[in-house]
C-alpha cells in the first residue's frame, strides 16, 4: 500500500506541475488572477503564508517600512509579496515572460511595485533565455539538470542602469 500511495503522489505532482500553470494563464487571460491567487495562497496552500510570514520577521531586521528592495529573479513575486509585507517598495527583474506575465497580473495597481521586464548583465543588449517546463529553472544557461524546451531572446539590462533609474536600494 506505501509504495502505491508514493507512486499515486508522485503522479498527482507531476500532474498539478502541469495544470496549475495553465489554471494560471487562464485566470490572467480572465482578469480573476488576483482572487484566485488569494483563494490558493489562503485556503489550498495556508503553509506558504506561514513560511512568508517567518521570511518577513527574519528580513524586518534590516529592511525597512519604505525602504527600496530590487527582488533579481523574482519569477512569480513570492518574495516580492514577503517585502511589501514589511512595507519595501520592490522592483521585481526577470526576463521570463510568463513570469512577467503573472507578476504583472499579481501586482497590478500597487504603486509599490515596478516590474523590469529584463536579465542583468554587465552590459545593456539582448540574449538568449533557455526556457524549461519548470519556470523557475528557466535560465540563461542550457545546460541545467533539466533540458531547456524553447528558447527565446530578452532584453538585458544592468544593475548600475536600474540603480539610476528607481534610486539606489537597500537590498537585492
Amino acid at each position: 500500500a506505501g509504495i502505491w500511495k508514493v507512486h499515486n503522489m508522485k503522479r498527482a505532482g507531476k500532474f498539478m506541475s502541469h495544470i496549475i500553470p495553465r489554471l494560471k494563464q487562464k485566470a490572467i487571460a480572465a482578469g480573476v488572477y488576483k482572487p484566485a491567487r488569494w483563494l490558493m495562497d489562503h485556503v489550498a496552500n495556508r503553509s506558504r503564508l506561514e513560511s512568508r510570514k517567518n521570511l518577513a520577521h527574519l528580513l524586518s531586521s534590516f529592511v525597512k517600512p519604505g525602504d527600496l528592495c530590487f527582488d533579481v529573479g523574482a519569477n512569480i513575486g513570492d518574495y516580492t509579496q514577503t517585502l511589501l509585507s514589511i512595507g519595501a517598495r520592490v522592483v521585481c527583474v526577470d526576463p521570463q515572460p510568463l513570469a512577467i506575465r503573472e507578476l504583472t497580473a499579481r501586482y497590478a495597481g500597487n504603486q509599490r511595485v515596478k516590474i523590469e521586464p529584463v536579465g542583468l548583465g554587465a552590459v545593456p543588449g539582448e540574449a538568449i533565455f533557455y526556457l524549461r517546463d519548470h519556470h523557475g529553472a528557466s535560465g540563461f544557461y542550457p545546460d541545467l539538470d533539466s533540458p531547456y524546451k524553447a528558447t527565446t531572446t530578452v532584453p538585458v539590462n544592468t544593475l548600475e542602469n536600474l540603480v539610476t533609474r528607481h534610486g539606489t536600494p537597500n537590498y537585492v
